[in-house]
């Protein structure tokens, strides 16, 4: 979800002037996976939200994949041309191992800097070491760990809601851009049920959400995690 919030430079030109930036990810979050669109899951600030912002129904992420979406949010380039084809630690098509986001390719925040913005980048990293790449960030508090992420959501809230905080003090009114990454709700099958097993005869009967990723039988598995990940975005909105 992506925020441009009003602007605290101090130019008043609307032309120099540069607003704010706030960009939540939730991870394999499924588009219908929210009250506004699906009334089974409780999630009130995204739906006050939605019904004051524009909400795509028809959008499309480059992959359905942890690693090669992010590196398409964060650097503007198509998988096969990050060479994260898949998350990273898998091995791709060649039979080769996907390590990490290349050097050579610059991030956002290494484009914001240079423009004057106060850049932070919090949260799920999942694309290797972080190199080179922490340098497009002042605030940095990447989760790296094997399997991508090691910290709670709940932490990431504080960290971004401090950085919102320092902001928003700043004597000089410099334009912020923060990224802040959460898990929730990733793996939405993780209660200890076993997901149904995908039936396309099936599947194309099914309209909600709650029947897509849940199954009619398993109703009670799902829809937590993005109550949890609605509970930490709250907190920053």
């Amino acid at each position: 979800m992506l925020f441009m919030l009003p602007g605290c430079s101090r130019e008043t030109d609307s032309e120099t002037s540069r607003p704010n930036i706030l960009l939540v990810v939730s991870d394999q979050q499924h588009y219908q996976a929210f009250g506004a669109v699906d009334s089974f899951f409780s999630t009130p600030s995204l739906d006050a939200l939605a019904s004051e912002s524009t909400l795509f129904t028809r959008a499309f992420v480059t992959s359905p994949q942890c690693s090669p979406s992010r590196s398409s949010i964060y650097t503007g380039y198509y998988p096969h041309k990050t060479g994260v084809v898949g998350n990273t630690g898998s091995i791709d098509a060649a039979g080769r191992r996907i390590s990490r986001l290349d050097d050579s390719f610059r991030t956002i925040g290494e484009y914001l800097k240079p423009a004057g913005y106060v850049t932070a980048y919090v949260g799920k990293w999942h694309l290797g070491d972080v190199g080179r790449h922490a340098q497009g960030y002042d605030t940095r508090v990447f989760s790296t760990v094997k399997g991508g992420d090691s910290i709670p959501d709940r932490e990431k809230t504080r960290h971004a809601l401090a950085f919102l905080d320092a902001m928003s003090s700043d004597p000089a009114k410099r334009p912020f851009a923060l990224f802040l990454n959460y898990t929730a709700p990733h793996t939405i099958y993780g209660y200890g049920i076993k997901p149904p097993q995908a039936d396309c005869r099936t599947e194309k009967k099914r309209s909600s959400a709650r029947e897509f990723l849940c199954g009619r039988q398993q109703r009670k598995a799902c829809g937590t995690n993005p109550v949890h990940a609605e509970r930490q975005w709250q907190a920053v909105l």
